[in-house]
């Protein structure tokens, strides 16, 4: 990753440069020291899933395996899915983000974003702002949408950007019927 120093930093520890134009980012050397006084949830548009969420320009994923407002990622899960952790203050909603941001203390003493209760995460294998590389991954690291919430089954894209759950999808390819998420095999009676 290129680095760039900001002209309108001063003197050391100024980051004046954090989120101008919604492009610009602190390097972290590892998403895992992400912890920051006021986090802030930002969206942006990803060409083939449409409006996710981001922090300082990483994506946010939400685990299928957790509960509302609590987290069940610990050892090395969260090595692989570092949560997005909150350093005191509190989260904020940049523009688009219209859910509600909370914070959940973990099992670890450590206190990580929620947004509409769901847990918030990154994924170590994302090297550069905007990558997806976690979405999917093991049907159960899915990134977050504006409208994402605790409860809620994984979105799946669809053209034109339009988002819809894989709950009563029904579709048929080549003779198997996939509905929501389940394959349906069926034989034709001859006659």
């Amino acid at each position: 990753m290129p680095l760039y120093y900001w002209a309108g930093d001063s003197q050391p520890g100024d980051v004046n440069g954090y989120g101008v134009k919604g492009v610009w980012f602190v390097v972290h050397p590892d998403t895992a020291s992400m912890a920051v006084a006021n986090p802030v949830i930002r969206m942006f548009e990803h060409p083939t899933l449409g409006n996710i969420l981001h922090n300082q320009g990483m994506t946010l994923y939400w685990f299928a395996k957790d509960e509302a407002n609590v987290s069940n990622c610990y050892g090395d899960c969260a090595v692989n899915w570092p949560p997005l952790l909150v350093a005191g203050g509190a989260p904020v909603a940049g523009e688009g983000v219209t859910g509600e941001l909370g914070v959940i203390e973990r099992t670890d003493g450590t206190r990580q974003v929620t947004y509409n209760g769901l847990p918030l995460y990154f994924f170590a294998k994302d090297k550069v702002p905007g990558d997806v590389n976690g979405q999917g991954v093991k049907d159960v690291w899915f990134v977050v949408s504006p409208e994402s919430a605790a409860g809620m089954p994984p979105i799946l894209p669809v053209t034109g950007g339009q988002s819809v759950p894989w709950a009563g999808i029904l579709l048929t390819i080549g003779g198997l019927a996939l509905l929501g998420g389940l394959i349906l095999i069926g034989t034709r009676r001859a006659g």
